[in-house]
């Protein structure tokens, strides 16, 4: 399997991974916070909506306990606990109302016209037969949770809208009290988190790509222009005009390469210097190695020193030239190694 290395990006791939990274982490961050608010918003309507129709149980409970005792008539205890609950209200238009368990409506206070209505065959838009799902959740628990639409009083409209309710049955009479609450003002406000989430999100981005971009050109424009300045001085090219600008690292590897080329510079006029100097004659010059630093040092010595090896040859093959030209051959010349071998032949 290939493994990847950070050694195989570019440096503006580099600089990207993490401010990628980082928004990735306020995306997420952003939505986790979202689905939070909503969920909290949702159950503080859930919770809303549980201590309402606990309250209107209250009541019935209540009534029924008169009736009990013979303070009212059972008739007289349902009609006086109907019109309480009938004329609950909170958050200006939210109410409860009272269905049987067959179901039928026993008491609704916005659509009177459903009182004593068969509601088994009613259904919201979506086909929620939501007072069907009501007695379902008596029967199987005792009370909870329905999600629907209904059309929102005052509104001036009978389109329905998103509904959360809560349901709890009454045993004693059968009955099935609910309210619910509209929570379209939950997913407007949702809604609306999510667009101040995204403009936030966007104006995040924009600054973070700006800064980058900046960053990243900081960095790769100098550092590219020193990777040419390498280039060249490894062709031979020793005439570069290298400026540095600013104090990082690129700044720095920029003038250390512009005194890599003036130190090769300086060699190089400086074996020049000695090779015109040797041509006119003065053979005893040589490179002031004491001018440089490290390696141009040792070679400078190194090549002081071949230079001086040869003049010491020439020097000695003119001596002994110059006692055979007398006729003295008591002197002979030293055998040397290799290629140097055919001048003491």
């Amino acid at each position: 399997m290939r493994v990847l290395h950070l050694s195989n990006f570019s440096c503006r791939t580099k600089l990207l991974i993490a401010p990628a990274l980082c928004l990735a982490i306020i995306v997420v961050t952003a939505i986790l916070l979202l689905r939070g608010n909503h969920a909290s918003m949702m159950s503080e309507k859930r919770a809303a909506t549980r201590d309402l129709v606990e309250t209107a149980l209250g009541i019935l409970t209540r009534y029924a306990e008169q009736a009990r005792q013979g303070v009212m008539s059972e008739a007289d205890a349902r009609a006086a606990a109907m019109a309480d609950i009938r004329s609950m209200r909170f958050a200006g238009i939210e109410y409860l109302w009272i269905n049987d368990m067959h179901p039928t409506m026993v008491m609704h206070p916005t659509k009177p016209e459903l009182d004593g209505k068969d509601l088994t065959g009613f259904k919201d838009p979506n086909g929620v037969a939501l007072f069907v799902e009501a007695v379902a959740r008596v029967r199987e628990n005792g009370g909870g949770f329905v999600e629907y639409s209904w059309p929102k009083p005052g509104s001036g409209s009978e389109v329905p809208v998103p509904k959360l309710s809560y349901v709890q049955g009454f045993e004693p009479w059968g009955w099935v009290v609910g309210t619910g609450i509209y929570i379209d003002d939950v997913e407007r406000a949702f809604q609306a988190d999510i667009r101040s989430t995204v403009s936030i999100v966007c104006v995040l981005l924009i600054a973070l790509v700006g800064i980058v971009l900046l960053v990243e050109r900081s960095i790769t424009r100098p550092l590219a222009k020193a990777v040419a300045v390498a280039d060249a001085i490894a062709s031979g090219q020793l005439n570069l005009d290298i400026t540095a600008r600013g104090r990082d690292e690129t700044a720095h590897l920029l003038t250390s390469l512009a005194t890599m080329q003036s130190t090769l510079r300086d060699f190089i006029a400086a074996q020049q210097s000695v090779a015109r100097e040797h041509a006119e004659g003065f053979i005893s010059r040589t490179i002031p190695s004491e001018q440089f630093a490290g390696a141009f040092r040792q070679v400078a010595q190194e090549i002081n020193d071949l230079v001086q090896s040869h003049i010491g040859l020439t020097w000695r093959l003119v001596e002994i030239a110059d006692r055979y030209a007398i006729g003295d051959f008591s002197v002979d010349m030293d055998r040397l190694p290799h290629e140097k071998a055919v001048l003491t032949a």
